[in-house]
């Protein structure tokens, strides 16, 4: 039986939708995904696993290389730094799915950065570069979770805060079956992907439009 059913879909995208782009515009809610997911579970029965992130994922931050601006070769792979793409660069470090976690320079420590990539990246040692373990974490799960948590409780240091990648390895997640996970991260990446292309028309008109649908 599908997690979500058609009953669910509907639910969710009526008035998850609704409510995350009105906070959106207002103040960017990033504990939205917990209270849906906490609201399925609710609603479900199920009974989520909770995990360590280094039981479920692996770190690939052994391949980050920072390259100062002067020494970058231009090209079309991303840069990535600690709050996103910086630059476009010749030549990758990482090659896959990966969820890149800002270890120091944040730019909002109560909005966290956090990216999902897939492909080719560039990533500098100013971002955590993690990804699941194969049939045990969705990437997609793991990026909407992060960025519904609180942060900044297990960031480090004065004014340059940094989330420490020992930290970062023993942060709890709660676990879903795969099937599960994908269901949620896809639907998530949805929701981003609406809030992005109407941003580009307007923040406003898109408020709007599920306003007049209710």
């Amino acid at each position: 039986m599908p997690f979500f059913t058609p009953f669910h879909s509907q639910f969710l995208w009526s008035s998850a939708a609704k409510i995350y782009c009105s906070f959106y515009i207002i103040k960017k809610l990033t504990r939205f995904p917990s209270v849906i997911t906490n609201l399925l579970v609710e609603k479900t029965g199920h009974v989520w696993e909770l995990r360590k992130l280094d039981e479920v994922a692996e770190f690939k931050d052994n391949l980050r290389i920072p390259v100062t601006k002067s020494d970058r070769i231009s090209g079309n792979i991303p840069y990535y730094g600690a709050n996103g793409i910086q630059d476009y660069v010749k030549g990758y470090t990482h090659n896959g799915e990966f969820v890149l976690i800002a270890e120091d320079g944040a730019n909002d420590v109560m909005n966290y950065p956090v990216h999902y990539v897939s492909g080719k990246v560039w990533v500098n040692n100013h971002a955590h570069v993690i990804t699941g373990k194969n049939e045990v974490l969705d990437n997609l799960y793991l990026s909407s979770l992060i960025k519904s948590m609180n942060i900044s409780s297990w960031l480090v240091g004065g004014g340059r805060a940094k989330l420490n990648g020992e930290i970062l390895k023993k942060i709890p997640i709660n676990l879903p079956t795969l099937d599960e996970q994908r269901e949620i991260g896809t639907f998530f990446k949805g929701i981003d992907r609406l809030i992005a292309a109407n941003q580009r028309q307007s923040k406003y008109r898109f408020f709007a439009c599920f306003l007049d649908s209710s």
